[in-house]
């Protein structure tokens, strides 16, 4: 079994901003276990653990699915949590332009893939990059009230390539390594 995904990567300069997000936000004492900066993405679908013999059915699914889609322009900027109250699990990184076509990529995917008996998604798809899931309520006000002074702002970049996802746990947390590479008409 393969622990799967498909995600979008943000780039070398947003993820080093991203990071010192995290860094200015790690200052204060709260219940966030922080994500790893390598692990920093917009995930678009998760399959969960998938039988290593459907990925190349995943990767043709795929790939008929993305051919007509071209790249465009994203921005990172905004922060907040999932769901939006006093007692939230998932700390993110928000998009603001490109968001319209990130949902699009994620209806296509999810489209395809159900095709091959996957479930659909329930939930609505709210492009995102997740920087930290809460543990414990510690601090969460503080998280809270700073983020909201101080949002995130870290600009623009290029959606130009979708990814086919492994994830294998460890000791240390989550490694990915990249399945298969599907890019973007230009």
């Amino acid at each position: 079994m393969v622990r799967t995904f498909v995600a979008v990567y943000i780039p070398d300069r947003l993820v080093r901003e991203a990071a010192n997000y995290q860094e200015y936000l790690k200052k204060l004492d709260t219940g966030v276990r922080w994500v790893r900066q390598e692990n920093l993405h917009i995930t678009l679908k998760f399959l969960g653990d998938v039988d290593a013999s459907r990925i190349s059915e995943l990767n043709y699914a795929l790939k008929a699915a993305l051919s007509s889609e071209t790249s465009f322009s994203a921005s990172l900027e905004g922060c907040g949590t999932f769901p939006q109250t006093r007692s939230p699990r998932t700390v993110w990184l928000g998009l603001a332009q490109g968001a319209s076509r990130l949902i699009r990529l994620a209806s296509r995917v999810d489209t395809a893939i159900s095709g091959l008996g996957f479930q659909r998604e329930l939930r609505s798809f709210k492009p995102h990059v997740t920087i930290g899931r809460v543990k414990s309520t510690r601090g969460i006000s503080a998280l809270l009230d700073t983020m909201h002074m101080h949002p995130f702002d870290g600009g623009k970049f290029s959606v130009d390539t979708v990814y086919l996802m492994k994830s294998q746990l460890t000791e240390a947390g989550a490694e990915y390594s990249i399945l298969e590479t599907f890019n973007l008409r230009g």
